[in-house]
């Protein structure tokens, strides 16, 4: 899972560093850190990341998971 920012949305907030702080981190400038921009989408930290996008109020993070390849016949 791809994790992205909309830098014009963020207020750095901080909600997101409060549900998975391995992820999200804020600088000296209170700018939003993304410590990993991919992650596995699965898991503890994956659903923490989910929690987080949800969670921000201003909806400025967005997950882009992955498409399953297609079986070739």
């Amino acid at each position: 899972m791809k994790v992205e920012i909309d830098r014009d949305r963020c207020q750095s907030y901080g909600v997101c560093v409060q549900a998975a702080d391995e992820i999200f981190d804020l600088d000296d400038e209170d700018e939003l850190v993304v410590r990993q921009a991919e992650i596995e989408d699965q898991g503890d930290l994956a659903e923490r990341v989910r929690l987080a996008a949800r969670s921000c109020p201003m909806t400025a993070i967005s997950l882009d998971r992955p498409r399953p390849r297609e079986v070739q016949r």
